[in-house]
Parts: structure tokens; sequence; C-alpha cells
């Protein structure tokens, strides 16, 4: 894994645990903007999908412009495009955009199962003080 994607991964790991770190002090404010915080993963998860777009598309256009300076300059190509640095770049760069959007799709199930636990909460709370 390159140092990118540890830091951009890194920084929606270190948000997503804050979003969900439920304390008794915390616990009312929690509830409250648990809809505004499913509204950020969900920009977050827009965001990372457009990025990935746009860098396969990129990928193809490379791809191709590559495909014909090498057939246009050699019949028997010695450089194979695959191997070439920018499409290197670019398919990490994909990778990396994936693993993130991975990583906000199975955040998105923990956020589901969040609004209930925060009501189970309010209720053992409820239940320990009466």
């Amino acid at each position: 894994m390159n140092t990118e994607l540890n830091q951009r991964l890194q920084k929606y790991i270190d948000e997503f645990n804050d979003d969900i770190k439920l304390t008794v002090q915390n616990l009312r404010d929690k509830s409250m903007m648990i809809s505004s915080v499913r509204a950020k993963w969900i920009r977050y998860y827009f965001m990372e999908k457009t990025l990935c777009e746009k860098l396969k598309a990129a990928k193809t256009e490379y791809s191709k412009k590559l495909a014909k300076n090498v057939s246009s300059t050699n019949m028997f190509p010695t450089v194979i495009p695959e191997a070439d640095s920018g499409l290197t770049r670019l398919n990490t760069e994909i990778r990396n955009s994936e693993m993130c959007i991975e990583f906000i799709d199975k955040a998105f199930n923990v956020l589901d199962n969040f609004n209930f636990q925060i009501k189970n909460t309010i209720d053992i709370i409820k239940l320990e003080n009466t």
C-alpha cells in the first residue's frame, strides 16, 4: 500500500471512529447527529466514486494514446504498454480509490446499525435509572 492511500484511508478511518465513538456523555448529541453523519459519508462515497470514474476514463485515454504511439513507431514494440509508469500509477490510484469506496461502503453498514445501538443504549440507561 502506498503512502497516499494510507493517508486517505487513515483519514476516513479516524473520522469514522470519531463519528461512532459513543459515550454516556455524548449519547444525546450522537443520536441527534446520525442523519448528518450519514449524509457526510454519502458525500464521501460519491466523491470517491467520481474520482474513480475519472481515473478510469484517464486510464482509457492514456492507454489509447500509448497504443497509438506504440503502433505508429514500431511494428514490434519493445515496451509493453502495461509496464508503462503512467499506466501503473493510474492503476494504483484506481485501486486506492476502490479500497476507499469499499471502506465507506462497510461504514454504511455500521451506520445502519448505529442508530439501533443508540436506541438500545438509551433504553438501558432508562431502565437503570428507574
